[in-house]
């Protein structure tokens, strides 16, 4: 009778409490990107063709789309030299922008052969914060 007893005290005892607040979420690690890659011919001995910066008027036209970072790698292959442009934009590029950046893209890069990568977001692993008021 006594274990019942204490049972039921146990069982009110605990109906009275709060019940604990649960905070939850997902840490987004690195958002989604998009990445440009393009070439051209390099000659050393043209000095319009020697550039390892992007022109400027590229520049302006990709600036629309958000500030990036670039790099370039020239390449040599027995008799022929190619410089290749990577283009990461900082802002996050969702693929669903699609429609309104390949336009853009086209136009502004449309001599070369280029490749348009996104790169998806990354995310970290879910917590669950718990706390309980105390008495």
């Amino acid at each position: 009778m006594l274990k019942y007893c204490l049972l039921i005290i146990f069982t009110s005892l605990s109906a009275c409490s709060k019940v604990p607040e649960v905070s939850s979420g997902t840490v987004v690690l690195e958002p989604a990107k998009l990445e440009l890659v393009w070439d051209q011919a390099y000659d050393p001995a043209d000095p319009q063709r020697n550039k390892t910066e992007i022109s400027p008027e590229i520049t302006a036209q990709l600036l629309k789309l958000g500030p990036f970072r670039s790099s370039s790698t020239i390449t040599s292959k027995s008799n022929e030299s190619t410089i290749e442009f990577h283009v990461m934009f900082s802002d996050e590029i969702r693929f669903d922008r699609m429609e309104e950046i390949a336009p853009l893209v086209k136009q502004t890069l449309e001599p070369a052969t280029y490749k348009m990568i996104f790169h998806g977001a990354q995310y970290g692993k879910t917590f669950k914060i718990t706390m309980t008021n105390a008495k």
